[in-house]
């Protein structure tokens, strides 16, 4: 049995450590400097609902996306619709534009970006030539985390001359784009109509950005005030929500001779100033930015008084409340103390979730964060992977993510239905507005046959109660989404005459090269211990269990605990590790919403086959499995691999520079992935500490283990039952990893 880890109780003792370390101010920085712009991939500001993609230059018109504000363009899939760049500033001086000038070690000194992760700033500087004069460029951009609907961009300008100088503050739709019919084309079909690029990309699994364009606003109305330094825009998405978007320009004093006006579209809109610039002096503006919608803010005036609210309220108090928001945000973190480039990377992955979730939200995280990528739908990243990484640290924000499952019930009941099945068959590929179906054409094999998704999204819902023990959001919430799964599965089971045992047939498989196996050995272990938690779900309710589930949960096959020779999936279909992009689907196996405890021989059985799959692929492997990897060899107290499959410091080929962002394979064909960032830190939520949730609260299911780098890794103000703990990891002096918790009381 487990040994319980009462955290009900007082504080527990953490040897003779007062407190939890607080990590240096550097692991928070990252930075770009001249020399890594050749291989650029950007990072972004966001606040869950908002974001901002970074531009070297820091003052180039930037994407930008708003949470659920999807295009919804018929034949074609739903997309994110891109915001028009509401951030872009120009400057010029001579005859000279500072926003089209390549950045050049000719023209721009003493280049350097930084992006403060503790602070959720991007500061961007360096010095710009061009022919006789300079100019110190400084920009400094956020996206408020304390008013979800506001924005930031100073810009601050020091010319080494006398002269006249001109700024451009401008919002810029974007480019209607060149559409794909995604929702009915077949692979082959895709292959003969696209161009020889895109369907080599896409039936190879390779660099897919030719189809994740972005969708489109299209903007209804507009106004501009060069009296008040505003514009502000009427927009909607193309089939989709309606949007506003609005910026007022703060000026510095002190400008006797300045000339504003507006310049309306067609192509950008902008307010300009101009004025007589002394050499020497610093000139810092302020663009103030605010985005709403119908039900969340509302229109364009709507949108302009709150960009004038925050212009009232100055730059200081917004950047001031913004950055609190951050820093008590980061109350909650993994604390490594010996190794700067893991801490590092923890950071970067927790920086990431953070940016795309907020507490309380209606939002699910989209695979690829707020960029086009994977059409900015939602997938079993967000439950399975992105959630158990939130779950202990911020568990409001895993809330949201479990919240939206529950809110989109009726839409996975729906397809249930169409397929024939009982209870809810939840979307490979879900809208997050809508929670609709939105996979394309080409993939539609997986949205029918990947139905593990149902399990990661009902077993996302049993580890929120377990963590929080709030048996009336269980009874509001969770369990209508695990007793309608449970129905799913006991109606898509097939009962084996011959072998008397249920099964499930027809699946695609985690390892995605394989569309039609039977019996899966993760997607029937991961049913199984969905049906197994709608029965404990049941018993914390006192409501009775359906008899089919009792049924399902005593027969169905689960070929890591019944199969004498251990494979993937049923061995009719072959197996082969020079084709396979994952080597094995067995590493899922240690995924923590899955709660799989065998046992140590089976445990030590399917490790070893998992650790020789895996290992064919290394060259090509997707990251999801190897920090599933990670988690198995944690489990059976193998360091050595625990530390290759993890990864997170130099040379790791899954981390781009200079942003630490993380990449699908590490041939960097989908960027921003944040199912990587997820595994990565539940690597060390529960794999190094050795803890599970169970029905008393947290478990230690194996012994903890620690990088060879590192002296302690600290969990600090993780949240379980209402109680505020740490936990503590460290070496004796014997070399032995050693477990404490320290309970701080209730959380806030």
């Amino acid at each position: 049995m487990p040994m319980i880890l009462a955290l009900l109780a007082p504080a527990v003792p953490c040897g003779a450590r007062a407190a939890a370390p607080e990590p240096e101010r550097a692991s928070f920085l990252l930075r770009a400097a001249a020399t890594e712009l050749a291989d650029y991939t950007p990072t972004y500001l966001a606040n869950g609902y908002l974001s901002l993609l970074s531009t070297p230059g820091g003052v180039q018109p930037a994407a930008s996306q708003l949470a659920g504000l999807m295009d919804y363009t018929p034949d074609d899939v739903s997309r994110p619709a891109a915001l028009p760049a509401w951030n872009g500033i120009d400057f010029r001086a001579g005859d000279a534009w500072l926003g089209s000038a390549p950045i050049r070690a000719a023209t721009h000194d003493d280049y350097s970006q930084v992006l403060d992760m503790q602070l959720g700033t991007l500061h961007t500087h360096y010095r710009w030539r061009t022919g006789n004069r300079s100019s110190d460029i400084d920009v400094l951009s956020l996206v408020s985390q304390d008013d979800p609907h506001l924005a930031l961009v100073l810009f601050s300008v020091r010319p080494d001359a006398d002269g006249t100088v001109e700024f451009r503050f401008t919002l810029q739709p974007g480019a209607v784009p060149e559409r794909l019919p995604m929702a009915r084309m077949g692979a082959q079909e895709f292959a003969r109509a696209a161009s020889r690029e895109v369907a080599a990309s896409v039936l190879a699994g390779g660099q897919r950005k030719a189809i994740w364009y972005p969708g489109e606003v299209r903007v209804d109305a507009m106004e501009g005030d060069a009296k008040d330094h505003s514009i502000s825009l009427q927009g909607h998405a193309a089939h989709g929500r309606d949007v506003a978007l609005a910026f007022t320009v703060g000026a510095p004093a002190g400008l006797a001779d300045a000339r504003w006006r507006f310049e309306p579209l067609p192509d950008v809109a902008a307010i300009t100033v101009s004025f007589t610039a002394r050499a020497n002096t610093t000139y810092t503006f302020a663009k103030y930015v605010a985005v709403t919608t119908p039900g969340w803010g509302g229109d364009a005036a709507h949108a302009l008084l709150r960009a004038r609210a925050a212009r009232a309220a100055g730059a200081d108090a917004l950047r001031a409340a913004h950055e609190r928001r951050w820093r008590a945000l980061w109350a909650a973190d993994i604390v490594a103390v010996g190794d700067a480039a893991l801490q590092r990377a923890i950071h970067a992955d927790l920086y990431y979730l953070l940016s795309n979730t907020a507490d309380d939200s209606p939002w699910p995280v989209a695979a690829c964060g707020p960029t086009p990528n994977y059409f900015g739908h939602v997938f079993w990243d967000s439950d399975a992977w992105v959630f158990p990484a939130l779950l202990l640290l911020h568990p409001r924000r895993a809330a949201a993510l479990v919240g939206f499952r529950s809110r989109t019930l009726a839409q996975a009941e729906a397809r249930a239905a169409r397929h024939g099945y009982a209870g809810a068959m939840y979307p490979w590929e879900s809208d997050p507005w809508t929670g609709d179906d939105q996979t394309p054409e080409f993939a539609r094999v997986n949205a029918d046959r990947e139905v593990h998704v149902n399990a990661a999204v009902a077993l996302a819902q049993w580890q929120y109660y377990l963590a929080s023990g709030d048996r009336d959001w269980l009874r509001a919430h969770g369990w209508p989404v695990l007793g309608a799964v449970a129905d799913f599965w006991a109606s898509r089971a097939s009962w084996d005459e011959h072998r008397q045992h249920s099964g499930l047939l027809h699946l695609t498989s985690v390892e995605e090269d394989y569309t039609d196996v039977d019996n899966e050995a993760y997607t029937n272990t991961a049913a199984w211990r969905s049906v197994q938690a709608a029965i404990a779900a049941a018993g914390v309710l006192g409501i009775a269990p359906d008899p089919r589930w009792l049924e399902l949960e005593r027969t169905l096959y689960i070929p890591p605990r019944d199969a004498a020779d251990l494979h993937d999936f049923d061995t009719r279909t072959p197996h082969d590790l020079h084709s396979s992009w994952m080597g094995s689907s067995l590493p899922m196996l240690s995924l923590p919403v899955l709660d799989y405890r065998p046992g140590e021989e089976v445990l030590q059985r399917v490790y070893a086959r998992a650790r020789a799959e895996v290992g064919a692929t290394n060259d090509r492997t997707n990251q999801m499995v190897r920090v599933m990897a990670a988690l198995q060899a944690a489990s059976v107290g193998d360091q050595a691999a625990f530390e290759d499959y993890v990864g997170g410091g130099p040379g790791d080929p899954f981390l781009k520079p200079p942003f630490d962002v993380r990449s699908e394979t590490p041939q960097k064909d989908a960027l921003y992935l944040l199912a990587s960032s997820g595994g990565f830190l539940q690597d060390l939520l529960y794999g190094a500490t050795g803890l599970r949730l169970g029905a008393d609260g947290l478990e230690a299911v194996h012994a903890p283990l620690l990088p060879r780098e590192l002296r302690e890794l600290v969990i600090r103000g993780a949240t379980v039952r209402g109680r505020r703990v740490d936990v503590l990891l460290e070496r004796s002096a014997n070399g032995r990893v050693q477990r404490s918790l320290r309970s701080h009381g209730d959380a806030p």
